[in-house]
C-alpha cells in the first residue's frame, strides 16, 4: 500500500532572483573596422608652387630677398632720374639732335665770359681745338672759336682718349693754365677744372661724374 508521503506532490525548488546590478553596464563592444589612409609624403617647398614653404621655413630670408630686389630696382630709377636732371641745356637744339652731331661725349666746356658764339661747347671729336682762327687740317677735329680774346691761332687743344680729357698748349704764347697751374706738356681734366687762356677762362664739365 502506498502512504501519503508516496503519493504527495513534490514541491519546485524555490525562485530566488538575481542581486540588483548598480552602476553603469557595459555596453558589447562592436569592433568597427578603421579606414586606413595611406602616408602622406613630405613636400619639398622646393616644388611648391605657392613659395609656403620657403616663406614658412625661411622667413626672414625670404622678407630680405623681396626687400633688396625692390631696393634695387628704386635705386636704378633714381640714379636715371637724377643724370636726366643734371644735363644741361647747351644750345637751342634738342639733346638728341646734338648728341648725334657730337657723338655725346659726356663731357663739356663751358665759355665764362662770353668769349665764344655760345655758352656751352660739348667735348664730341677727338680733338677739340681752342683757336682764334678755324682749324680744319686735323682729321676728327673741332674748334671752340675764340672771338673776343688774347688767344692764338690753334692756342690749345683738348684730345679725348676714352672717357678721359687731356688739354696741352700749342701754340699760346701766354700760356695754358688749369686752376692756375701752367700746363708743361699735357694735363688730365677733372669735374670742374678751370681753364685760363690768355684771358679767356672756361670751365670743363663732367658729366658722368
Amino acid at each position: 500500500s502506498t502512504t501519503d508521503e508516496d503519493t504527495a506532490p513534490q514541491q519546485a525548488p524555490p525562485i530566488v532572483a538575481p542581486p540588483p546590478v548598480t552602476g553603469r553596464i557595459a555596453a558589447p563592444s562592436v569592433e568597427t573596422p578603421l579606414r586606413t589612409q595611406p602616408p602622406r609624403q613630405a613636400q619639398d617647398p622646393r616644388l611648391d608652387g605657392t613659395g609656403d614653404g620657403l616663406f614658412r621655413r625661411h622667413p626672414v630670408l625670404f622678407a630680405s630677398l623681396v626687400s633688396g630686389a625692390i631696393a634695387a630696382v628704386l635705386s636704378g630709377l633714381i640714379v636715371t632720374l637724377r643724370r636726366r636732371a643734371q644735363v644741361p641745356a647747351t644750345n637751342a637744339l634738342p639733346k638728341l639732335i646734338l648728341d648725334a652731331q657730337t657723338g655725346g661725349s659726356g663731357a663739356l666746356l663751358e665759355d665764362l665770359n662770353g668769349a665764344t658764339a655760345q655758352r656751352v661747347h660739348r667735348l664730341g671729336a677727338r680733338l677739340t681745338w681752342i683757336s682764334a682762327t678755324p682749324v680744319e687740317h686735323a682729321k676728327d677735329s673741332a674748334t671752340v672759336l675764340v672771338r673776343r680774346g688774347q688767344v692764338d691761332q690753334e692756342h690749345a687743344v683738348i684730345r679725348r682718349q676714352g672717357a678721359r680729357y687731356w688739354i696741352s698748349n700749342q701754340r699760346g704764347s701766354l700760356g695754358t693754365y688749369v686752376n692756375d697751374e701752367p700746363v708743361e706738356k699735357e694735363r688730365r681734366l677733372a669735374h670742374g677744372d678751370l681753364l685760363r687762356l690768355g684771358d679767356v677762362a672756361f670751365r670743363f664739365v663732367d658729366e658722368r661724374r
